[in-house]
């Protein structure tokens, strides 16, 4: 394993760790894989995701490129004009480009949370992204949704957790607060962009964690919000309600560094 720090893009302004595998190991075609800030968190991922993910998928022979955003990390902010999307989708092609240098052709990508915004749009204008996974990404309430919160309201756990916090709040105790909003796309929009990624070719994960129950608590829902795509090939649903939004359980990161792991290793 080689693992070194770079530095690429505009006045090699953005700064990232690439992971590679020696060349003996190297996989013929295998897709190099790029991941980036999860939030406010750096290029390592909380709990050290990130790593943990590029020194599995290197023992697969793929490269993996994690890096910072422009203005987040070690990257400083980028100068050109536009919202912070705009930015973010600049230095995702400043990445592939950086790679395709090195000689890969083929890539995937990986967002979570925040991060799915910049990678959603690559992998629905790029060519050369073959996969993308999207965690605690993109969802839209359905009927099923509401019919399982229903269900978890009336068990004794959920109003236990609930008396629990309130108890915590009148001593006063810190409470965990949403750091921001984010607009999600309009879910016909969001489901053509989907629909035209699989048209070209590109295999599709999405992962939902029990910390984004609010907008996904169940297998199946990926199909109720997006109809279209119940018929496609090249689509995974994955819904893991143990872990918490951040994958905090070394059991629960250890699940989804495989099973991103697993994924990317079947793309063709």
């Amino acid at each position: 394993m080689r693992e070194r720090a770079v530095r690429f893009g505009p006045g090699e302004r953005l700064v990232g760790i690439v992971t590679e595998p020696e060349s003996t190991s190297m996989s013929a075609g295998a897709p190099a894989v790029l991941v980036a800030n999860v939030g406010v968190h750096h290029r390592i991922g909380p709990y050290r995701l990130w790593v943990e993910l590029a020194r599995t998928l290197v023992a697969r022979g793929h490269a993996t490129l994690r890096f910072d955003h422009s203005g987040l990390g070690d990257s400083p902010q980028r100068a050109e004009p536009g919202n912070e999307l705009t930015r973010a989708v600049l230095d995702v092609r400043d990445a592939i480009h950086w790679l395709e240098r090195r000689g890969h052709q083929r890539f995937v990508v990986i967002g979570f949370c925040s991060g799915v915004d910049a990678m959603h749009a690559i992998a629905r204008d790029e060519a050369r992204v073959v996969g993308a996974a999207f965690v605690d990404g993109y969802a839209y309430p359905t009927m099923g949704h509401a019919l399982h919160r229903v269900r978890r309201l009336m068990q004794p756990e959920t109003w236990r957790a609930a008396l629990e916090r309130r108890v915590n709040r009148l001593r006063g105790e810190p409470q965990v607060t949403d750091l921001y909003s984010r607009s999600y796309p309009v879910r016909e929009a969001c489901e053509s962009d989907l629909n035209q990624m699989v048209t070209r070719g590109a295999r599709l994960l999405f992962a939902f964690t029990g910390g984004a129950r609010q907008s996904f608590n169940h297998v199946g829902q990926l199909g109720e919000m997006f109809p279209s795509l119940q018929t496609r090939a090249g689509i995974d649903e994955l819904f893991l309600p143990e872990a918490d939004h951040l994958f905090g359980r070394v059991e629960d990161r250890e699940r989804i560094v495989a099973s991103l792991a697993g994924w990317v290793s079947r793309i063709a």
